[in-house]
């Protein structure tokens, strides 16, 4: 099978391209601004819709913010409007064998949903805050950022498994071992872990937050 890249772009459309020959080889154009995109195993590619705003006798509202399943047609096969607000993020989550893969989502409304393979509603996790970002973290589950500065780790069947807060975090990345990499604002790059006998002592940790901003004051008085 060929390898295949996909993107998403505010333009409307989707690409997929040849990783190879770096040839677009399919799109996919829509009618409002794109915000993610997550090909399936099986072929099928998942989008995630911001939505427009539009004015109504009751002010302004969203619409067309939906999760859609493309298939070979030029209309989706699949429309979900679960989600009340913009689409941010879709990655997929692997389970142990022979169980397939499902599709998670995260959204400015706040959850984070698990959707089975016929991308029916399985779980969701309110998290009371603007979801960022949602990433696959090993066998079953997975972590997201919050535009309040946690990061939150779950499972497919909806439940927390951990959390922590890093103010000003904008982006967490799944590490071996169960390890997860979150960076923000602060310009600090932690790595928070499971394992005790990596943990950093108190200390250790507020020196370096307190060094890391004082190279900011300086550079920004230079």
């Amino acid at each position: 099978p060929v390898a295949t890249l996909a993107s998403a772009s505010w333009d409307g459309s989707v690409k997929i391209w040849d990783a190879e020959t770096g040839r677009c080889v399919r799109e996919i154009k829509m009618d409002n601004g794109m915000a993610c995109v997550q090909p399936m195993p099986g072929g099928d590619i998942v989008t995630g819709t911001a939505g427009v705003a539009v004015q109504g006798p009751d002010g302004h509202s969203l619409i067309g913010h939906e999760l859609r399943v493309w298939r070979d047609g030029p209309e989706p096969a699949v429309v979900a409007t679960t989600h009340t607000s913009s689409l941010r993020s879709l990655a997929l989550l692997q389970r142990e064998p022979p169980m397939p893969p499902l599709l998670v989502s995260a959204s400015n409304d706040g959850t984070v949903r698990v959707w089975g393979p016929d991308y029916e509603p399985l779980a969701a996790v309110e998290l009371g805050d603007m979801v960022i970002g949602v990433e696959p973290c090993g066998v079953g589950r997975w972590v997201c950022v919050t535009e309040g500065g946690c990061a939150v780790m779950g499972n497919a069947e909806g439940e927390i498994v951990a959390r922590t807060f890093v103010k000003g975090m904008w982006t967490a990345c799944p590490a071996p071992g169960g390890e997860v990499v979150v960076g923000g604002e602060d310009r600090i790059v932690r790595t928070l872990t499971p394992q005790a006998h990596r943990w950093l002592e108190s200390t250790v940790v507020a020196d370096i937050e307190r060094q890391t901003r004082q190279e900011s004051t300086d550079g920004g008085r230079s």
